[in-house]
């Protein structure tokens, strides 16, 4: 392991790496202005925490403002799926891409705005803004779409009635072993 001034790095006014760091937050959440801010609060004080410890296992493969600025980020979407959750996407959108991922995460996990929403996708993808709309629209539709609590009822009878007769088959494929091993006889062929 490298040894690094973290505390000399971060707050040195040479490279501006603090502003570069708030930064960072602030393009994570670009619409909650309060919730950048306590982010970037919280990712920096997880950080500097215990003399910098999380950043001790940095070996010297990259510089260290290249290393702080990876752990600043990974430590930033830890802080988001803290305070948001890791809900799962549905399987449809799973299958779409990682485009439509990214627009879920937004719209679903971070509750952005959907001008928002538009705006860094197109900058990120060549979608036009009625595809991003689109798309928007069907994940707004999947994670709508509530199963009909009939439906629901109905499986789960289906499901106890089959329990059921399985077991009633395994007991009686039991008792037809225990007959055949009683009497010495060679299995019939099913």
């Amino acid at each position: 392991m490298v040894e690094v001034e973290w505390n000399e790095l971060v707050f040195s006014s040479a490279d501006n790496l603090l502003q570069q760091l708030e930064k960072i937050a602030h393009k994570r959440f670009p619409d909650d202005q309060q919730l950048a801010d306590q982010a970037f609060n919280e990712a920096l004080a997880t950080l500097s925490a215990n003399n910098w410890q999380i950043l001790k296992a940095y070996q010297g493969k990259s510089s260290p403002k290249g290393y702080l600025i990876v752990t600043f980020r990974n430590t930033i979407e830890d802080y988001a799926r803290k305070r948001f959750g890791r809900l799962r996407p549905p399987e449809d959108v799973k299958r779409k891409g990682a485009v439509w991922l990214e627009i879920y995460n937004r719209l679903v996990l971070e509750k952005q705005l959907e001008p928002t929403i538009i705006d860094a996708i197109i900058a990120q993808t060549a979608l036009s803004a009625a595809d991003v709309q689109n798309v928007i629209r069907t994940i707004k539709q999947l994670t709508t779409q509530k199963p009909e609590m009939g439906l629901l009822i109905k499986t789960i009878r289906l499901w106890k009635i089959c329990r059921a007769r399985l077991l009633t088959i395994r007991i009686t494929l039991l008792s037809d072993v225990l007959y055949w091993n009683v009497l010495d006889i060679s299995w019939p062929a099913y």
